[in-house]
């Protein structure tokens, strides 16, 4: 009876060892899910995605240690899924569903907060705003009322009070052809990650539309830091080949 329960034991050590893998496979399995409200002709099986998960616990890199060949599996699996669900997307939807993918596995890491992200999404909300804009000669009223706004997340509470004196700096980035490859002044350049610069070039500063930046914009930090991969380039996301 004892050498059962330490056998239950050790397959019970065994199995919560690969949890972390499971968990992500949730978050892609979902993140595909949610493809159907885009257009109702993207809909795969759970079937189909167990037997891609199993083709790469068959292909992905052996490893002595568990940590990594859990990395390996988390790589392999991610962009696996990755290509084969751009195949069957229409080409208008294969960067949303970059940065939608992308999002997910940085909201569970915890690089994405949640009112961050529906920030981005929906902007704050529009109330009066009796703060007097410090740069009317080139900062438009809506981008200095989301400016406010954006002040009241906690990582983005020093922007409003410090404006006044880093104007200069913000005007380079307002003026930037690419003003998601300009500088941020002060110390925003270092202390915001790249999805938080997102938010001030989408929604404050610049406000324009995630559809409106190149594709570089929603990769940086997603795919290259989600699986280790090469983040797609080219306008057609070239993804007729896998190497595996």
């Amino acid at each position: 009876m004892m050498m059962m329960t330490m056998m239950l034991m050790k397959i019970d050590s065994a199995r919560m060892a690969y949890k972390s893998i499971a968990v992500h496979s949730t978050i892609l399995f979902f993140s595909i899910a949610d493809l159907a409200n885009i257009d109702p002709m993207y809909q795969y099986s759970l079937t189909w995605f167990f037997n891609l998960f199993v083709m790469s616990i068959e292909k992905a890199d052996q490893a002595a240690e568990v940590e990594p060949r859990l990395v390996n599996l988390r790589e392999h699996f991610t962009y696996s899924l990755y290509c084969n669900i751009c195949r069957s997307l229409f080409e208008k939807d294969k960067l949303l569903f970059s940065f939608l993918l992308a999002v997910n596995i940085l909201k569970f890491a915890g690089d994405v907060r949640d009112d961050e992200w529906r920030f981005l999404l929906t902007g704050g909300v529009g109330l009066d705003n009796p703060h007097e804009n410090p740069a009317p000669d080139w900062l438009p009223a809506p981008s200095w009322d989301e400016i406010c706004r954006v002040s009241d997340l906690d990582r983005f509470a020093t922007v409003r009070p410090t404006f006044r004196t880093q104007h200069a700096g913000w005007k380079v980035v307002y003026d930037s052809a690419e003003p998601h490859h300009a500088r941020f002044p002060g110390d925003y350049q270092k202390t915001l990650n790249s999805f938080e610069k997102m938010i001030m070039v989408c929604r404050a500063v610049v406000v324009l539309f995630i559809s409106h930046l190149p594709r570089r914009m929603a990769y940086k930090s997603t795919l290259a830091a989600c699986t280790g991969a090469n983040p797609i380039q080219d306008s057609r996301a070239d993804i007729q080949s896998s190497p595996w």
